[in-house]
């Protein structure tokens, strides 16, 4: 074999070889490398707060949704960053478009804040935390809350550099943390079983 031979069937074995390699790699590094590209062009799809803020990731997402039973839409804008979230809300009456709702709400992974700019100094606070209900099962925060946070929105999440400045209270509002008001309401005693 000549030496021009003899070099490129090397250069195509080691190509070859090569290939086999890359193609090969652990689903880590792939799994690493759909993550690296989702952080860097967002996510298009069907999504709940809960699976967002479960990513740890940073995302300002946008969002869309009616109602027909009550003749609304809403439409949001949140900003996501580690356990943090920042969304603005306005929910328009579609029987009368001039009526139309705005809303705030902040979770810090600890509380969440809502608050309306219609109400200037007043806004409302929940503690989220874990509760066993009779049957066992994980409860968290109020009623409502988890529900909120794991239902699913049409969402266009795109990567934004973090501004902390976001996930500050408004200065001047007083809020009323509704977690100590359930905590002194008088708990209702359970009816007894009156099939037996």
């Amino acid at each position: 074999m000549s030496s021009n031979t003899q070099k490129i069937v090397t250069i195509l074995v080691c190509s070859f070889v090569l290939s086999a390699c890359i193609n090969n790699r652990p689903k880590q590094v792939l799994d690493q490398q759909t993550n690296k590209q989702q952080e860097e062009q967002g996510l298009k799809g069907r999504f709940s707060f809960k699976n967002l803020l479960s990513q740890g990731k940073n995302f300002t997402c946008t969002y869309k949704f009616s109602d027909e039973a009550n003749k609304t839409e809403t439409t949001g804008k949140s900003y996501l960053s580690g356990k943090k979230m920042y969304q603005e809300t306005e929910t328009v009456n579609l029987a009368d478009k001039t009526k139309s709702i705005k809303g705030f709400v902040l979770s810090d992974g600890e509380y969440v804040y809502t608050w309306s700019p219609d109400k200037k100094t007043s806004g409302m606070k929940i503690k989220i935390e874990d509760q066993k209900t009779e049957d066992g099962k994980v409860k968290t925060g109020v009623a409502g809350a988890k529900e909120n946070m794991e239902m699913e929105y049409d969402m266009e999440c795109s990567p934004w550099k973090v501004d902390e400045n976001i996930f500050s209270l408004p200065d001047g509002v007083t809020f009323t943390d509704l977690s100590e008001m359930m905590k002194n309401l008088p708990t209702i005693p359970s009816m007894p079983n009156l099939d037996n």
